[in-house]
């Protein structure tokens, strides 16, 4: 069986800040970059909403020269469609390049407003390379390189696949009952194949399996339905992800370069803080863990969001873009923990509502809130 958490004491939090309230210093914010999944038909056109061009402008246009020289589309063209594909928006290197390159733009408008202060970075699978970046650990292009070749490799080699499955209730509480289904499934699946965790998101998990264990799982799992969403739900284009099955994409990784000593702490998958600069952060083992561990291991997202909130005292936390949809995912991990008073779904909701958000979003218009937003847009939350 998986090694379920238990609930977690929040740990001691300053005050939260009052949005619109003058202050002598920016609120401390934890940075959370989403991962391949969270551009969906909402986002199209996020370039034409973002503003402040000089700011991104030159971000997009390496994306667009190096992902011409891949033979990819480029990023501004897919965001400029007329109309969501999903066979090319949906494409794995043309989704990995416009999620990576979207969330550093992002970045890129947002920090320069000083609305907050960013004291770390987390990341959720392939955010995990841009949460790299923004700490500083690699260029923008070196990041963009890694996304572009995993993505690559993905579009080459489909290895088995990846599905996702709730673990906690309606209203965010946990469920022995859905655990106990993973757990059976899981042993059923591996006695027909191989099936594992693959990324751990707190109040739901993504499964991998290869196409036996998939099989296994998908008959094995009981269907839950939420919302418009049924589960367990396939994740179209995906392999199997953070498994030892993707051993082979990590070695399209080796001739990555040197990392650089971080500009700001920066957690990983496994709950590990990289801290920021100099000799006290091991570049090379940061290097390692990015290139070959992360990539054949789970990412514990839920775990690596406790961590950081735990190490790093943030007053709030900031979702970057493209989309909201990781913001259901972080709303259930705040509620296991009990951040700031939150303890179920009802809770994060009226917490977003206030004028003390627990998570900032920018959700493009027609996006669900970020309490709903686990269950309206299952797909943005889970790769």
């Amino acid at each position: 069986p998986l090694d379920w958490p238990a609930a977690r004491a929040s740990p001691s939090a300053r005050p939260p800040p009052r949005v619109g309230v003058a202050r002598t210093a920016p609120p401390r914010a934890l940075v959370i970059c989403p991962g391949r999944g969270s551009y969906n038909s909402p986002e199209l056109g996020s370039l034409a909403r973002m503003g402040s061009r000089p700011l991104w402008q030159p971000l997009v246009d390496e994306a667009d020269a190096r992902c011409a020289a891949a033979g990819l589309e480029r990023v501004s063209s897919l965001d400029a469609r007329a109309r969501f594909e999903r066979g090319v928006h949906f494409d794995a290197a043309h989704a990995s390049a416009l999620t990576f390159t979207l969330s550093a733009a992002d970045f890129a408008v947002r920090a320069a407003a000083a609305d907050w202060a960013p004291v770390g970075f987390v990341g959720n699978s392939l955010g995990w390379y841009t949460a790299a970046h923004l700490a500083g650990a690699l260029s923008f292009g070196e990041a963009l390189e890694i996304v572009l070749r995993t993505g690559g490799w993905q579009r080459r080699h489909t290895v088995g696949g990846q599905l996702v499955y709730p673990t906690q209730d309606e209203g965010w509480t946990p469920s022995g009952e859905l655990r106990a289904a993973v757990d059976g499934a899981l042993r059923e699946a591996n006695s027909a194949g191989y099936a594992a965790l693959s990324i751990d998101l707190g109040g739901a998990v993504v499964l991998a399996a290869d196409e036996p264990g998939l099989t296994s799982l998908k008959a094995a799992l009981p269907p839950v339905v939420r919302g418009r969403t049924r589960f367990p739900l396939s994740l179209p284009g995906h392999s199997a992800f953070h498994t030892p099955l993707m051993a082979p994409m990590a070695a399209e990784l080796e001739q990555t370069p040197p990392f650089a000593p971080t500009t700001s702490p920066l957690v990983d998958g496994s709950g590990r803080l990289w801290p920021a600069g100099g000799e006290a952060c091991d570049v090379a083992a940061l290097r390692e863990y990015t290139i070959h561990e992360q990539v054949v291991a789970p990412y514990r997202f839920a775990h690596s969001l406790e961590t950081a909130i735990g190490a790093l005292d943030p007053e709030v936390l900031v979702l970057l873009g493209p989309g909201s949809g990781l913001g259901g995912a972080i709303g259930q991990v705040l509620s296991r923990m009990r951040w700031r008073g939150i303890d179920s779904k009802a809770a994060f909701a009226q917490a977003q509502r206030s004028d003390r958000p627990a998570l900032i979003t920018l959700p493009p218009a027609g996006a669900a809130p970020a309490a709903e937003a686990a269950e309206e847009r299952p797909l943005a939350i889970n790769e």
